[in-house]
């Protein structure tokens, strides 16, 4: 068995909030990622966690608690969210955390006469500054990024699966800027209004690209067309990208990352089996070696 590679970690002793002992912070601010006339409502959360011992790194999801029972009297569920803010925060000072948050009101999946709104992303979206937050974690060690600072990084994402990446670069380019690596972006949303952090909204993501190491590659799936007409995915940037993408991961010197709907997975393994096979390789037998090491890192929902 291959041996892991060494990643990112929270210094020994850290806390992590239980749900038994959650975590009681104030939102500082509650802005939209999205554009007038998007469909959607995407929300950037700054929260001030001053006054608890909750401490992250980049890659880590945060628990969110939404006050209240469900019709069986039990208590909401928690839900976790990655957070989009580098170890220091929005704010540079170790005193705030983000979330990207998309709001769920969508058709039933049972009746397509009844709306369904997520209780969680809903209590989310519509939180004031001042208003409390309960928070548990965080959570999650298997995202952070490699400790060798010259490996290449590939992050694929779509729509609010993009919140770890911005945490990514934030701590690369703004906390640290010692990253000798090469770093690809490939990332889907629907329109240029939901591109977050890369429209007139805010343009976090877009100030990286003055960066050489750096190239962002973005699919509108319901405005950008393939060559026969058919919509533009993420597996499809990758498909156009083949010749850098196979010249980072060759040789087994990177680290990739896929985040957001479990459904880009499919698009992605097929994307990569043409990749290797291409090249010669055998792709399944490359992704279960990178899996073994850490090379391989997956968050989907």
């Amino acid at each position: 068995m291959p041996d892991k590679i060494p990643k990112h970690e929270l210094p020994p002793g850290s806390r992590t909030y239980k749900l038994s002992d959650p975590c009681q912070a104030t939102v500082i601010s509650n802005e939209p990622l999205h554009l007038k006339d998007s469909p959607d409502d995407l929300m950037h959360t700054v929260i001030d966690i001053r006054g608890t011992d909750y401490r992250y790194i980049e890659g880590q999801s945060a628990g969110v608690l939404v006050p209240g029972t469900r019709e069986d009297g039990k208590p909401n569920k928690l839900r976790l969210y990655s957070i989009a803010s580098a170890r220091r925060g929005d704010d540079g000072k170790f005193e705030t955390l983000s979330l990207c948050t998309k709001r769920v009101h969508e058709p039933h999946w049972d009746n397509a006469d009844e709306m369904f709104r997520g209780l969680a992303s809903n209590h989310i979206c519509d939180l004031k500054p001042g208003d409390r937050i309960i928070l548990t974690g965080p959570v999650g060690k298997h995202f952070a990024l490699p400790a060798d600072e010259s490996m290449n990084l590939i992050l694929m994402g779509v729509g609010t699966g993009v919140a770890p990446f911005r945490s990514f670069l934030k701590h690369i380019y703004e906390e640290h800027a010692g990253w000798s690596g090469q770093i690809r972006l490939f990332y889907g949303v629907k329109t240029q209004n939901e591109l977050m952090y890369m429209n007139e909204a805010n343009d976090d993501l877009e100030q990286f690209e003055a960066h050489a190491n750096f190239r962002a590659y973005v699919a509108r799936s319901r405005q950008d067309k393939q060559a026969d007409g058919s919509k533009v995915y993420v597996q499809h940037l990758l498909r156009d990208n083949a010749a850098d993408v196979w010249e980072l991961i060759k040789d087994g010197h990177f680290s990739m990352y896929i985040c957001g709907l479990k459904g880009m997975e499919a698009g992605i393994q097929e994307a990569m089996e043409t990749m290797a096979s291409e090249n010669g390789r055998d792709w399944n037998a490359m992704r279960d070696e990178f899996k073994a090491q850490g090379k391989w890192n997956v968050e989907v929902y």
